[in-house]
């Protein structure tokens, strides 16, 4: 959250402010970098349903965020981050999928009971910034299938067994939550405890997206897509950087803009999909754009 719910991925899966959600610091003191949530039903970000969540028991995925426990508050279900089943009722229970905070100390999600033993456990009184991941594959070497884990601050904390169903809720996240929410990632597919430390390990940054430049970034344009060995960059801008970011959000490359045009040598790149960004001298994030590499 850089002062705006922007899918900052590039697949345009942009949120929406319900309730009295507020924008706030994030955990390196950035101003209007991370959002507030006050523990109601009513306030939350939603993101609308869109085939990039569409998932079932033959699917993966993982979700990524960091968040900030207010302590006077342990409400017994602050959800994370959810996904809403099919039916049209608000209740705590009906979600296709979450990730949750359980009497505002114990990590959980989908397949937990509130009851079960946790191995990881934030302290009472705990105030500060915590990682949580949690992901869903289909075979596990441990369960025969559906396996759910969850990671906090890139330690394991648990494995259960659950099958996921399909729906086509809507996301929602800090709903029933008291507390901070930032840098908040959907992925399709599970995510690997390398990838889960490199997530953790990722610096604090806060591109602020700048208000009022649609028409500057229409005429940024980044070509070939699919690309082989080289991705060009035209822009309006003549001072910044132009970054390559991969899947889980690592910085791969960064290079200085000089002029109008820029070049990044993508020829060591294993083919797959990244993420092209266009940044000011005043770290202004321009443009994010999904490229394919392919060799």
């Amino acid at each position: 959250f850089t002062s705006n719910t922007v899918d900052s991925s590039g697949f345009g899966n942009h949120g929406t402010i319900a309730g009295n959600s507020k924008y706030t610091t994030d955990r390196k003191g950035n101003a209007d970098c991370a959002m507030k949530f006050g523990g109601d039903s009513s306030t939350f970000v939603k993101i609308d349903y869109s085939q990039d969540f569409y998932v079932n028991e033959y699917s993966e995925l993982s979700i990524s965020l960091w968040y900030q426990s207010d302590t006077t508050y342990n409400k017994n279900r602050g959800m994370l981050f959810r996904k809403l089943d099919n039916s049209s009722s608000e209740d705590i229970s009906n979600s296709n999928f979450h990730l949750e905070l359980y009497n505002g100390r114990y990590p959980t999600g989908t397949g937990w009971s509130n009851s079960q033993d946790y191995n990881a456990i934030v302290q009472e009184g705990d105030t500060s910034w915590h990682h949580l991941v949690l992901t869903y594959q289909r075979y596990h070497p441990e369960f025969y299938e559906w396996a759910w884990t969850i990671y906090i601050d890139s330690a394991y904390v648990g494995l259960t067994e659950s099958k996921l169903d399909s729906s086509n809720g809507e996301i929602r996240i800090g709903q029933f939550f008291k507390g901070k929410i930032d840098d908040a990632r959907f992925y399709n597919r599970s995510l690997s405890i390398k990838e889960v430390g490199q997530l953790y390990r990722l610096p604090c940054e806060c591109h602020k997206i700048a208000t009022g430049v649609s028409e500057m970034v229409r005429t940024i344009a980044i070509y070939p897509n699919p690309a082989e060995d080289l991705i060009n960059i035209s822009t309006v801008l003549t001072s910044g950087q132009v970054s390559l970011v991969s899947s889980t959000g690592e910085l791969l490359k960064n290079i200085q803009l000089n002029s109008d045009k820029a070049t990044l040598d993508v020829s060591s790149m294993a083919n797959g999909i990244y993420f092209v960004q266009v940044i000011d001298e005043k770290g202004t994030l321009f443009k994010t754009e999904k490229v394919v590499i392919s060799h």
